[in-house]
């Protein structure tokens, strides 16, 4: 006969309701007993001791998801291996998902899950008679089972503060170093759980060989020669910032993917453009019902689709920051990738820009983009000055000369959510430091200073920091006038109404990227070029927003984009070269890129030949007349005067010579054979 529950309550008080009904249930006093001994057992493992704080409810979920399958229906395979007295930590693992957990490491698992507790307690006494911290902790308290069992995949020597095998994270007492490296610790962390993860699923398959490789991606962490960790995380902060940038580096990625969406819904023009995408204080945005409904009408896409309706939206940079934090594992390379983005983000958008004479060198479209000044005049903050910037060049010059990339906050001036200010030597006009204000949450009057950097996103002065913490502090106190409504609006800026009329057709004016001209290739390929290995950018598309992915697929652009993929490959050189290629000499079409390749890779090799052939033998004067007569004969062109000479005297690039007739004309457009590669890097490049 089952032992009725409330017969247990007196042997074990701290078991709970749902536990001594589980015991009860059992057909037999064996299989009680076993029963009563697993939930011992689980105690033990998770809490160090046989009691269970109450304020805790970790234990409860491990229990349950022991017993009961996803569905919240009984686990029959657990329940029978824990009534033959076996511990089902292999069955409960591949619940998880997890396929090659030794006992080792699943009681080491235990152990995470058993300190994490005891940080999340301790936390919650902190939180109970402490202010708001002004950190975001390091989320070690938060971890839950399926994190803890892939932490328990790692070298322990990966998170161990000394190198050796103990004090690792987990176990150290020292807050002061938790506290210290909170955000690259936060940073660090997906990724780590992403190779524990990994490291089981390749350790299941044995294979050694991927094991190794993807070890190899934390050597930087691993062969550490006792090193501290502190100090490998203080070095890596050094040399790439990685504090003040990280939470850039999707941003940055969204930012020139957004011209790439908008570009792809002006691939059809039966869609009504004036109602799917809007402008929203400034920033362009799109309403995906509208899109989807005009889609359907133009039989763009099938009704079936339209049940995908919800997730039909542009890619944002917290579609991006999600996936690459629960798939990627590449966190060296993604730091390295950050650090070169913001190095060359300026550059990239001269480039996008360049491209595009009405968005930037226009005067009067330049002005015309204008948010409106924080601060109106020049001001002085002891022994410095500040002031607003307030349009899209002044930003863009901002980025330039501090070597960051303050002009990806173009969308947030636009639509009054930041600030942005340049901080200035008096005397020189030197730029010092870049400040980013919001308003504060709870007073749109007041606000707060969420980045103050110098170049390259160095720390500044603290001088300087101090004289920008007193001069915010007068602002809030009302002592300094300001513009609490910055932000691009139709009463500031008459060009806005040209922009509404017809938003994809004019609001690159409001973007990073003129996505109208072949910039938004370059930004589709500089996106793909700042992912690390093992991802891109369709696959990132295709799950977070599979309704627009399905759509981009359809369009002109997503051809072209793989046009210009599979062209590069047969030039065995990077898509970016290609686009540059086609701008650089004004070509309408990518089917008119290989013949020109073609052609001036055979008119530089010749080159190259010629020379090599003849330097030394004939004067430098003859060897000119003898490199163009040739080419005169075989391409039509000739150097101009001088040139050749120059060249072989002073080194240097030869430039472009000069056709007779313009050497488009030279080529059938129908040709378009793989191009001769020049054996000389800069041959396809005269």
């Amino acid at each position: 006969m089952p032992t009725p529950p409330h017969s247990l309550e007196n042997k074990r008080p701290e078991f709970s309701a749902q536990e001594r009904t589980f015991i009860a249930q059992a057909e037999n006093d064996l299989a009680r007993q076993y029963r009563q001994e697993f939930i011992e057992k689980s105690i033990q493992l998770l809490t160090g001791s046989g009691a269970v704080d109450p304020k805790v409810d970790f234990y409860k979920k491990f229990f349950y998801r022991a017993i009961l399958t996803d569905k919240g229906q009984d686990d029959l395979t657990a329940i029978a291996q824990i009534d033959a007295g076996k511990f089902p930590a292999q069955h409960f693992v591949h619940k998880q998902g997890f396929e090659a957990i030794s006992k080792k490491q699943f009681a080491s698992s235990m152990k995470t899950l058993r300190l994490s507790i005891a940080r999340s307690v301790a936390l919650k006494n902190q939180r109970a008679i402490a202010t708001a911290p002004e950190k975001t902790p390091f989320s070690l308290a938060s971890m839950n089972i399926k994190e803890a069992l892939s932490w328990s995949k790692l070298p322990p020597q990966w998170l161990s503060l000394d190198g050796g095998d103990n004090n690792t994270l987990f176990e150290t007492e020292n807050n002061d170093f938790v506290a210290k490296h909170t955000q690259q610790l936060n940073a660090l962390k997906p990724y780590l759980l992403n190779t524990g993860k990994q490291l089981d699923h390749l350790q299941a398959k044995q294979d050694k060989p991927g094991q190794k490789a993807l070890v190899q991606q934390w050597k930087w962490l691993s062969q550490r020669s006792d090193r501290p960790l502190g100090a490998i995380l203080d070095d890596m902060d050094n040399k790439y910032r990685l504090k003040q940038t990280w939470e850039d580096y999707p941003k940055i990625i969204a930012d020139l993917l957004h011209g790439v969406m908008l570009r792809s819904l002006m691939s059809f023009p039966e869609i009504d453009r004036k109602d799917p995408v809007v402008i929203l204080g400034g920033a362009l945005s799109v309403n995906a019902f509208q899109v989807l409904d005009n889609l359907i009408c133009a039989k763009v896409l099938s009704p079936d689709e339209y049940q995908r309706s919800e997730s039909f939206r542009l890619l944002s940079s917290h579609d991006i920051k999600e996936h690459l934090e629960q798939q990627g594992t590449h966190f060296k390379e993604m730091v390295e990738k950050n650090h070169e983005q913001h190095m060359g983000f300026n550059a990239l958008v001269m480039e996008f820009n360049n491209t595009d004479a009405e968005n930037f060198k226009s005067k009067e479209a330049i002005q015309a983009i204008n948010w409106g000044a924080f601060i109106e005049d020049r001001t002085t903050i002891g022994d410095f000055t500040i002031e607003s910037i307030s349009d899209k060049t002044t930003l863009l010059e901002e980025g330039r000369e501090m070597s960051h990339c303050v002009f990806s906050y173009l969308s947030k001036c636009l639509t009054g959510d930041s600030m942005i200010l340049s901080v200035r030597d008096p005397v020189s006009t030197q730029r010092l430091a870049t400040i980013e204000l919001n308003k504060d949450k709870d007073d749109p009057e007041k606000y707060v200073i969420n980045q103050c950097l110098g170049f390259g996103n160095e720390d500044v002065d603290p001088a300087l920091r101090a004289d920008v913490d007193h001069w915010m502090e007068k602002i809030n106190k009302g002592v300094l006038p300001v513009n609490h409504h910055t932000g691009i609006g139709n009463e500031r800026d008459d060009m806005l109404a040209k922009i509404a009329a017809n938003p994809l057709q004019h609001g690159h004016a409001l973007c990073t990227v003129p996505y109208q001209t072949d910039a938004v290739y370059l930004a589709y390929f500089a996106a793909q070029a700042s992912l690390p290995k093992g991802m891109d950018v369709d696959t990132i598309m295709s799950a977070r927003v599979p309704a627009f992915y399905d759509f981009f697929q359809q369009t002109p652009l997503a051809k072209e984009l793989n046009a210009l993929q599979a062209l590069s490959n047969s030039l065995q050189c990077d898509p970016q070269t290609v686009v540059r290629f086609k701008i650089e000499h004004h070509l309408e079409t990518i089917e008119a890129i290989a013949p020109l390749w073609k052609h001036m890779g055979e008119r530089n090799a010749l080159v190259d030949e010629l020379i090599s052939r003849y330097v030394g033998d004939l004067s430098v004067g003859q060897l000119a007349r003898t490199v163009n007569e040739h080419l005169g004969q075989q391409f039509g062109c000739h150097f101009e005067e001088g040139a050749i000479e120059h060249h072989l005297e002073k080194g240097g690039t030869l430039p472009d010579p000069v056709y007779m007739t313009p050497h488009q004309e030279l080529i059938s457009p129908a040709d378009v054979e793989p191009p001769v590669k020049a054996e000389r890097p800069l041959s396809a490049r005269r």
